[in-house]
Parts: C-alpha cells; structure tokens; sequence
C-alpha cells in the first residue's frame, strides 16, 4: 500500500504514540513492559506509582536509553522496510520528561522541529543526538498535567 501511495506522489506519514501503555497504571495489567522490567519503562513516583502524565495511566520513560533505543529501532524499521516517510508523536511533549517527571533541560528539548531531511528528536539534545535521513518528524506542543 505504502509503494502504492509513493507512486501516486502521496508521502506516508504514521501517527505513533510511545507516551504510554495498555498496561495502565499500578492496578492494571501485565501485558509486556511491566513485566519486563517495570521501572525502565516507566516514569514512577518515589513511592512506586506510576506518573499519568499521558492521561492513560502511565507514561513511558522515554529519556531511558533502554526505551530511547527501543523507539528509534522501531522508526528505523518502518522507515526502511515500510518506506515510511515521517512520524507525527502523541503528546510528544512527553519524550522529554526525566525521570522525576520533569521536563528534561530547559532548552528546546522540549519543542520538535518539522524537517524534511533528517529528525531532532525531543529528547535532550544535548545528550542525546537522534536523527534517521529523509525522515520528517512532526510533533504536537499539547501536554496533559496530571494534577
């Protein structure tokens, strides 16, 4: 389909969340993550709960290198196998969080940039550099605050 679209001059752009998971909060299911390894993949309270920054329950913990790693493998994957032309992120305000929940740097680590050739993901910049040629990166600036 996605060759299909390419020749009829459509790029490709998928819409991917990895703000959070089916798993919910503390009182939800096991589904995969969770049971993995619980606090790499999510932002949790000193007290072991998890952080709703996304409004599902949980948030992932995006500024992990385990999970960074995780996210960018699988944009290389549907780029080079789907030939997929860019990404727009749910809430991608939430990449950048650090572990406490925060945003990381006060930068504009926090802020995404549309770019035709090349990505700068949302993460810290400064330690982190992300960038997959001929991808484009889209990002919306809504972020839900858990109060």
């Amino acid at each position: 389909m996605v060759k299909k679209l390419h020749k009829a001059g459509i790029e490709v752009m998928l819409d991917v969340v990895f703000n959070y998971t089916a798993e919910g909060n503390e009182n939800g299911p096991y589904i995969s993550y969770r049971g993995i390894d619980n606090k790499t993949y999510y932002l949790l309270t000193p007290e072991g709960y998890y952080y709703n920054f996304s409004g599902c329950g949980n948030t992932m913990n995006c500024n992990n290198a385990v999970v960074r790693s995780f996210i960018l493998d699988c944009l290389r994957y549907w780029v080079a196998d789907y030939h997929i032309n860019g990404f727009r992120f749910d809430l991608a305000a939430i990449l950048s969080r650090d572990s406490s929940g925060a945003h990381a740097a006060q930068s504009d680590a926090a802020h995404c940039t549309v770019s035709g050739y090349g990505m700068r993901s949302s993460v810290n910049k400064q330690q982190y550099s992300t960038k997959i040629e001929g991808v484009t990166l889209l990002c919306l600036s809504e972020v839900y605050t858990n109060k």
